[in-house]
């Protein structure tokens, strides 16, 4: 058997196994219990939650367009919106979540100029950002539920601020002075470019998209509060953002689709013995409607609207010096 075979088989065996998780604890549901949880929700305020998608997914576009604006590539806001919104609808509608490379080359479409090797990099900040944010806010839910307000709580967020700035100060070191060496000059260039437009990426630029997705990520604390008044679930803050946020990483293994099963799993053990084990899970589906298919479903009404011609894949173009951020040296490939 090929590499490559063996590796899509274990890739869907791995899937497989998320959802598998997820339908086993479906079969653990009393359905009395599920069918009184579902009598007791007010979807009003499940609409409420749903429409809050749309503020949501544009903090996030907009933060998104910001770091192509540093990285020298100008872009409307309402555009930059429907190609973001596009992403997430891809994302969930395709196995590996591959709406990130739909945003490149969306982007690719408008930019023709532009390397994918940029596209990339802003992807790839735009995704860390996230990720810094889950790590950062579960952490600090997980030290506050252990000490309270107490001075070890406040070490533990002084910790982690310096671990943050000292991250940023370290990768940015490493880029200034990585090159691979043992490479073909076609892939260096691309390498080269990479790093360079990752390296466009300024503190102040940091701090600015920092606050954009802070805002970001009250919309989405706000569905996971409605939900709960939705349901009638008496749950802390911490409890709330535990979940959403503890939850969301989890989602990021690579081991199920869109999260289900692992993202369940964890807000079940977290909420529970608070709530039933009905009600955790019926609080994980709601939330995943909510903010996993509802953006998707913005999503797609966004990838409706882009021109035809924009739908279809990129010509790729060769790298050249022209597409290199001005803070590369080019006599560095040489």
């Amino acid at each position: 058997m090929k590499r490559s075979n063996r590796r899509s088989l274990i890739r869907g065996f791995l899937r497989f196994l998320g959802l598998a998780l997820f339908f086993y604890l479906l079969t653990r549901l009393n359905s009395n219990e599920v069918r009184e949880a579902l009598a007791r929700v007010d979807f009003r305020w499940i609409l409420a939650a749903f429409l809050l998608n749309l503020p949501f997914l544009a903090v996030k576009a907009y933060r998104w367009r910001m770091i192509l604006e540093r990285m020298g590539i100008g872009y409307r806001v309402s555009h930059a919106f429907r190609v973001f919104a596009s992403g997430v609808f891809w994302g969930l509608a395709t196995p590996g979540r591959s709406g990130d490379l739909v945003r490149v080359f969306l982007l690719k479409q408008d930019q023709p100029g532009m390397s994918l090797q940029t596209g990339l990099a802003s992807i790839v900040v735009d995704r860390a950002f996230d990720v810094v944010v889950l790590c950062f806010v579960f952490s600090g839910v997980v030290g506050f539920k252990k000490y309270g307000y107490t001075a070890s709580f406040w070490v533990l967020l002084g910790i982690l601020c310096a671990g943050l700035l000292g991250g940023f100060w370290g990768i940015r070191r490493f880029l200034r002075y990585w090159v691979p060496r043992k490479s073909n000059r076609s892939f260096l260039e691309r390498i080269k470019i990479f790093i360079g437009s990752l390296h466009a990426i300024e503190l102040k630029t940091m701090i600015y998209t920092g606050i954009w997705t802070i805002l970001a990520y009250l919309f989405f604390f706000t569905q996971g509060l409605w939900t709960a008044r939705a349901m009638g679930l008496t749950l802390s803050f911490q409890d709330i953002l535990g979940s959403l946020f503890g939850g969301s990483l989890v989602a990021l293994v690579p081991v199920t689709i869109a999260g289900l099963g692992t993202r369940d799993s964890f807000i079940l053990l977290w909420l529970r013995p608070k709530v039933t084990y009905e009600d955790a899970l019926l609080f994980s589906f709601l939330t995943w409607f909510v903010q996993y298919a509802g953006g998707a479903v913005l999503g797609c009404i966004a990838w409706m609207t882009l021109p035809v011609s924009e739908r279809r894949p990129p010509q790729d173009h060769p790298v050249n010096s022209e597409n290199a951020p001005d803070n590369i040296d080019q006599s560095d490939v040489d």
